[in-house]
């Protein structure tokens, strides 16, 4: 029988998937000129920085933003916005503190270079304006607003790719971490305005709600914070590792990978796991089964999966010589192995929001905390030669996503069982 695709389902994800591929793709064009601005090893300390913005927000607000997406009323969306966003403030000044005190012996432990030991005095910014803007944007997913969405994102890429070009012509490698806090601020304003557009009542501020919110929901803290942390930590972790065991030259050819790799995954993870979460909260709602969506998007993101992996596997080390620079071949070699496990991670990170959906948060974590030792277990071959590390490391991806797919797919099954009597 042939499954009838959901219309609405599919709109949503087009309009978040075109408009954040736009605005991935203004990164993605100005890489090449950023690359020869900018040497490997600067890039090497900027992704390390960014590793610890993307493993830090996700701690800063407790994840009650997710939470904003499940209240049937109004006030109490909004109201667990102000929940995230006065989480995320205490942390972001906690952290001013903590960087300022420690910022040396933090760059020594992550093996960053003196010249660049200064740019984690950044990192409260970063943290607190991108996780203000996460919150801002669970609301707007709430109330559908996919297109606004994509315009914030494209307003972010364009302001943070502006301030690092001009940063890179007059030779200040800097200008990389002041382009991302930059980019930030540009993202939290266009925010802002499409709250008042998507009628977001401040006026319904109400401390005694929040205080009640904090409790009603605070599994998302106890069962979703972990797993979400520990999921960002696996991700960006092996950027820290292989700038602490090699170098920092080998992480910024290591980080062009990551971002060739990664664009496809971020893609795909937000555009489609933010839609699917708003249908999977409907549909759990209104006490229906959504089998058919999970097979259709699984199928779906596979074939979108293999088909990129096997042109990285064929022509990986060409095109990023071409794209970056004859140095970064190193990028493409290290591409056509891990590009499998980034496969894995395609086909079900965006199917993940299942856990979120139907709160099955224990079961993300126990996931989350074996694949969180997985990739711990690397620092046992910190010892071989980088290549032989690269190749454990997308062995690790693959077997992790391959069991998280196995638990969706039983947590969908059940439910479909439970609907249907």
């Amino acid at each position: 029988m042939k499954l009838r695709l959901n219309k609405s389902l599919f709109s949503g994800i087009f309009t978040l998937f075109s408009g954040t591929a736009a605005a991935q793709l203004v990164a993605i064009l100005l890489q090449p000129f950023l690359r020869r601005l900018y040497t490997p090893e600067e890039f090497g300390a900027y992704a390390v920085y960014l590793s610890l913005v993307s493993i830090l927000v996700t701690v800063s607000t407790l994840r009650y933003e997710p939470a904003i997406v499940q209240p049937e009323k109004k006030p109490e969306a909004i109201n667990l916005f102000f929940v995230a966003f006065y989480f995320n403030l205490a942390f972001s000044l906690l952290l001013l503190v903590t960087t300022g005190l420690f910022k040396d012996s933090l760059a020594r432990m992550l093996n960053i270079s003196d010249n660049h030991a200064w740019w984690l005095l950044f990192l409260p910014a970063s943290v607190f304006m991108l996780g203000t803007y996460q919150a801002m944007n669970y609301y707007l997913i709430r109330k559908k607003r996919f297109r606004a969405i994509s315009v914030n994102k494209g307003v972010r890429r364009v302001a943070e790719g502006g301030i690092q070009l001009w940063f890179g012509g007059l030779r200040f490698p800097v200008g990389l971490v002041i382009g991302d806090v930059v980019g930030n601020l540009a993202n939290v304003l266009s925010g802002i305005i499409q709250l008042r557009r998507a009628n977001f009542k401040a006026s319904m501020h109400s401390f005694a709600s929040q205080k009640g919110l904090v409790r009603q929901f605070a599994d998302y803290p106890a069962y979703s914070m972990l797993p979400m942390t520990l999921n960002m930590f696996c991700l960006m972790i092996p950027t820290v590792f292989i700038n602490k065991f090699y170098s920092q030259e080998v992480a910024g050819y290591f980080d062009l990978t990551r971002l060739v790799l990664i664009v496809p995954v971020a893609l795909l993870t937000m555009s489609v796991g933010q839609v699917f979460l708003q249908l999977v909260s409907e549909k759990k709602r209104k006490g229906e089964s959504f089998l058919a969506e999970f097979r259709q998007l699984l199928g779906m993101l596979g074939l979108l999966g293999f088909g990129f992996a096997l042109v990285i596997t064929l022509f990986g080390p060409k095109l990023l010589g071409w794209y970056a620079g004859a140095p970064y071949e190193a990028s493409g070699r290290f591409a056509q192995v891990l590009v499998w496990g980034s496969l894995a991670r395609v086909a079900v990170s965006p199917l993940t929001m299942v856990y979120v959906g139907l709160r099955k948060l224990r079961t993300q974590a126990i996931w989350q905390t074996t694949y969180f030792i997985m990739v711990c277990s690397l620092i046992f071959f910190r010892h071989l030669p980088v290549m032989q590390f690269i190749i454990i490391l997308a062995v690790v991806e693959v077997l992790a996503y391959v069991i998280n797919l196995v638990m969706i797919n039983g947590i969908v099954k059940r439910y479909h069982k439970e609907i249907n009597g």
